[in-house]
């Protein structure tokens, strides 16, 4: 997610080789969710718990992205805090 971030905030097209892991990487994943068969894959419902780790992943994605940008001054932990807080002043 983060190389999809960056592209779509900063502009910065992921390298051919990081799309060829990103698709591996989706391939194994669907591979073992879907125990090796289309249809147990086709079967698999998302719920809540799923979304939740999703925008989970966004939300770290895109802390990891503006990390560039985070003032010397300001230290690491206060950071992630002042992020976290915005993103749950958002939701």
């Amino acid at each position: 997610m983060v190389p999809l971030l960056e592209w779509m905030i900063l502009g910065h097209r992921p390298a051919p080789r990081v799309i060829a892991g990103i698709l591996v990487s989706f391939s194994a994943v669907a591979w073992i969710a879907g125990r090796g068969t289309w249809s147990t894959l086709a079967a698999l419902s998302i719920g809540r718990g799923e979304l939740l780790v999703l925008l989970a992943v966004a939300c770290f994605a895109l802390y990891t992205v503006l990390l560039r940008y985070r003032p010397a001054e300001v230290s690491p932990l206060l950071f992630i805090g002042i992020f976290a807080s915005l993103v749950a002043n958002a939701i």
